[in-house]
């Protein structure tokens, strides 16, 4: 066991006296700039490709994301995936959407009390438990809020039009 110390030891000293300290310099230039490429620049890249999704979008598309302009898709089924920003803000349109439809649900009305529920099922096996790049994480939540107002007003909307503020009809 000494004897692995030292050999150790040995090694330590044999390649802290021959690395060129030039060398190691460039290793540090070469390490920030990737750095700060991963930093500054992976956003603004994200954000162009962004732009030309939004160009790209279908109708499909633009209904998927209540006609608002940036690209939604939902999330697989499933814990632990890591979510891309269109997944990432599916999931925070869907908290200010079952809020707003909570807001207006008749708990009278048993029917419209279990399609909010399937909601929430369906958010929950998607977007309870997932992983992402906390950079999509912070544009998508910059996405959904600059249109809460619209996607909270849409929801009202539809459970309105669902009935589900009024209270179920006898048979």
């Amino acid at each position: 066991m000494k004897r692995l110390a030292q050999e150790w030891q040995w090694l330590a000293g044999f390649l802290r006296a021959r690395v060129d300290r030039d060398r190691a310099h460039h290793w540090m230039v070469m390490v920030v700039f990737i750095s700060v490429f991963a930093i500054i620049l992976r956003p603004v890249a994200l954000s162009v490709v962004d732009c030309w999704n939004r160009q790209d979008m279908t109708d499909r598309d633009r209904m998927a994301s209540y006609g608002l302009p940036f690209h939604v898709s939902k999330p697989p089924v499933g814990e632990g995936h890591i979510l891309n920003r269109g997944q990432l803000r599916w999931v925070l349109m869907q908290e200010i959407r079952m809020n707003a439809m909570q807001s207006c649900l008749d708990y009278g009305n048993e029917s419209a009390v279990r399609q909010f529920m399937q909601l929430v099922d369906d958010y929950n096996s998607r977007g309870a438990d997932y992983r992402c790049e906390l950079i999509d994480l912070w544009a998508a939540q910059e996405d959904v809020e600059s249109y809460h107002e619209e996607i909270w007003g849409s929801a009202v909307a539809e459970a309105e039009a669902m009935g589900w503020d009024r209270p179920a009809r006898d048979p």
